[in-house]
């Protein structure tokens, strides 16, 4: 090993975020860059996470210099002809000093585009950096991210970023790389998992693990620096509060500080938390160089007494951030133990004193105010508006959740009907002769249908699994309930013409609406002996929605709301018609979807009742 901007032997530092090794004369170099050009630690003697040591190493070892060093190693040298790379005898200053700073601060040596067409758009990087990582190649991922990749850039195809594709394919070093360069490790897909989800989707259980770590990754740092120790986050231990000790300031203006510190909006206070974290390692890279960690005697053994300005931020944080240095030990540890107890304190969701301040003020009025009658009218209004607009909602979700299962149902059994026989030629005439006869027709309603609404709560909303046996819902006249549309509204305990509320039909609807996933599902899969069973539930649904309206329909059966139905429990029935006479799953979802819009059209006629005013 030696170092990457010089070849001296045996470094003894390492470069994050660019993947280098380093010896103590050029290190003193990158100190004064910055963190937000190369963040420096020592091999052997800062804290790292394995993982992050084993990265850096690897990326070293690949070649990660030719990315930063890609003109100098071009035929010709290029635009960098004339410049020489520096050798381990070279002065550190100016010859070392100048060449590193074109380096990695000016990135004078990275490969550029020749033309302007050659040059890839920050979109087209991100998705290619969204491929790479599901390989160990570090390296391209290095190159991409050098180049102007986002880390935390959402696939507007896949639905997740690369922190997500690296934490499934189980690539420890892509994740510690995505991380250092600023991926977000609770950002979540389209399917609203984070990382260290899909990690432990896929088995890596310690990968899992460092996501969950990393997401406390600056207050962690800022709890070891104070007591040696970290959180242990696998047994729900998020966050470490030194004990106060006799040195922490507890005057009359720090408990003001501290006061205002709560009230910081949540912007500044992250702000603030990343200056703290930047100051925490600067002092400690500090107290190893000037401890002995660095070899270099006399004017080279320079010292990095404040943070370097970055030209990323404003003057006033940089101004803010130097100003860090100036404060004693006792200062800054009492700092960091007010910043990891506001950190705790918001993190599980405390509210702002200022909140509490401002409804305890003495500005509100003494006396409450009496409504009008103009406001109990718009109040009345605005409750008919939202009234509609739920049942609208719940419309257009039951419709668009059916749709959408139907049409991938529907492109699965069409490439299905190509390789298999139709089963409705070898079926259909006998069950429908079967299903036609006299005794079924006028068979009992099942018992069940009539007793949800006296079962409480529970049962009104009970899931329905997909191969619940039809036997327990079923009476001895006929195998599948009753087959007709007649008696929709006999056999029931409610009273004539009381409706039920609109709490009760959207939970029946919710219902009706998870038997014809189930179904749409079963069908997409291929399962054609769940077809019955899944028929059967959304029947026993339907009978059970209208078991809530009672002895007749409701304002007459040709009211809109008994057409809705008796339509609902037509399509019902005749969807377990075709799934007993044996069709194929796309003319099921036929059936279903005329189901669901018979529901849709339901809700959409019941009136929505307002709470008195």
């Amino acid at each position: 090993e030696v170092c990457g901007d010089c070849g001296a032997l045996e470094p003894q530092w390492g470069s994050l975020n660019r993947g280098l090794l380093l010896c103590d004369e050029c290190c003193s170099v990158h100190r004064s860059l910055g963190p937000h050009v190369s963040r420096v630690r020592h091999l052997h003697k800062a804290a790292w996470a394995p993982a992050q040591l084993n990265m850096v190493h690897t990326l070293h070892a690949s070649g990660a210099n030719a990315i930063w060093e890609h003109q100098l190693l071009e035929p010709g040298g290029g635009k960098a002809a004339g410049r020489r790379k520096p050798c381990a005898r070279d002065s550190l200053h100016p010859v070392k000093s100048e060449f590193i700073r074109a380096k990695h601060q000016n990135l004078a040596f990275v490969h550029r585009a020749t033309k302007e067409g050659e040059q890839p758009t920050q979109e087209d990087l991100s998705k290619q950096l969204h491929a790479s990582v599901r390989t160990a190649n570090l390296e391209t991922s290095l190159r991409l991210l050098a180049q102007g990749a986002l880390p935390s850039h959402l696939h507007p195809d896949k639905g997740s970023t690369a922190l997500h594709v690296a934490a499934r394919s189980g690539q420890a070093c892509q994740v510690e790389l995505l991380l250092v360069y600023g991926a977000d490790p609770t950002a979540r897909d389209c399917r609203g998992l984070t990382p260290a989800d899909c990690a432990r989707e896929a088995g890596h259980t310690d990968l899992e693990a460092r996501l969950i770590e990393s997401q406390y990754e600056v207050t962690d740092r800022l709890a070891y620096h104070l007591s040696g120790r970290n959180p242990e986050h696998h047994l729900g231990q998020h966050f470490i509060l030194p004990e106060m000790a006799d040195c922490l300031d507890l005057s009359a203006h720090a408990r003001a500080a501290k006061h205002k510190l709560q009230t910081l909006p949540e912007p500044l206070f992250v702000e603030l938390a990343r200056d703290l974290y930047d100051e925490v390692d600067r002092r400690e890279c500090e107290a190893l160089w000037l401890g002995g960690g660095a070899t270099l005697v006399g004017a080279d053994r320079q010292a990095v007494p404040f943070l370097p300005v970055s030209p990323e931020l404003s003057s006033t944080r940089n101004q803010a951030r130097q100003k860090l240095a100036r404060l004693t030990a006792r200062e800054f540890a009492t700092l960091l133990i007010d910043i990891l107890s506001e950190a705790k304190r918001r993190h599980l969701g405390a509210k702002q004193p200022g909140s509490e301040e401002r409804r305890l003020s003495d500005d509100e009025p003494l006396y409450d105010s009496v409504a009008s009658d103009e406001d109990n009218h718009v109040g009345r209004q605005l409750w008919q508006r939202l009234s509609d607009l739920q049942q609208e909602q719940a419309a257009l979700r039951l419709e668009v959740e059916t749709l959408r299962a139907a049409l991938a149902a529907a492109s699965s059994s069409s490439s299905s009907r190509q390789h298999s026989p139709s089963a409705a030629t070898r079926h259909q005439p006998q069950q429908q002769r079967g299903s036609s006869s006299p005794q079924a027709q006028r068979s009992p309603r099942p018992q069940s249908m009539c007793e949800w609404r006296h079962l409480g709560k529970g049962a009104a909303t009970a899931k329905t699994g997909i191969y619940d046996s039809p036997s327990r819902h079923v009476t001895a006249g006929h195998p599948h309930g009753d087959q007709d549309g007649d008696g929709i509204f006999s056999n029931s305990q409610q009273p004539v013409g009381a409706l039920p509320t609109y709490q009760e039909v959207l939970a029946q609807t919710e219902r009706i609406t998870r038997c014809i996933q189930e179904l749409l599902a079963c069908a997409q899969e291929g399962k054609r002996d769940a077809f019955l069973p899944c028929s059967h539930n959304i029947l026993q649904a339907v009978l059970c929605m209208s078991s809530l309206f009672g002895g007749q329909p409701p304002g007459g059966s040709g009211s809109t709301l008994g057409v809705a139905l008796s339509r609902l429990v037509a399509s019902a029935r005749q969807l377990q018609r075709w799934a007993s006479g044996g069709l194929e799953g796309g003319q099921l979802i036929q059936g279903a979807y005329e189901v669901a819009k018979g529901a849709k059209e339901l809700v959409q006629a019941y009136p929505a009742t307002p709470p008195p005013v």
